[in-house]
């Protein structure tokens, strides 16, 4: 293999893994966006419980 043959090759492989990457942050970000979305359906349920608890108190 040539030189110039090896070199254009390491460049193909460096954008297949260039595109790879690409995916790979575009899933983080989903899953990202869906814990965060998670977090806060949590925060609002702790906060219900709470509520019922004090209301529940009060009787």
């Amino acid at each position: 293999m040539k030189i110039t043959e090896t070199i254009e090759s390491l460049k193909e492989e460096i954008e297949d893994l260039k595109k790879q990457l690409e995916i790979t942050k575009s899933e983080r970000d989903q899953f990202k966006e869906i814990a965060d979305r998670n977090a806060i359906k949590v925060m609002k349920y702790e906060k219900s419980i709470k509520d019922i608890t004090e209301r529940l108190k009060e009787y």
